[in-house]
């Protein structure tokens, strides 16, 4: 699937999303995990500046995936 199609889905259901589909997405788009530090995972991707996704059970925070959907869509602007 699409990466771009994917950040809108996800965007449409913020509210309900998962660690795992975030992760897979951002895995997907090109980003590697660095770190885990507690409970956050830190994915690095050169050039970009990282992100931090907090994993934990249950629905993310809607602001926190806003957060990481922007990141990714300013990767893709980037690129083309």
């Amino acid at each position: 699937m699409d990466v771009r199609r994917r950040i809108r889905g996800l965007r449409q259901r913020k509210a309900n999303v998962r660690f795992r589909e975030l992760q897979s997405l951002v895995e997907t788009a090109g980003w590697k995990l660095d770190r885990v530090n507690g409970s956050h995972h830190i994915f690095l991707k050169p050039g970009r500046r990282p992100i931090s996704i907090l994993n934990h059970p249950g629905a993310l925070s809607p602001w926190l995936v806003d957060r990481v959907l922007d990141e990714l869509e300013r990767d893709y602007e980037v690129e083309g």
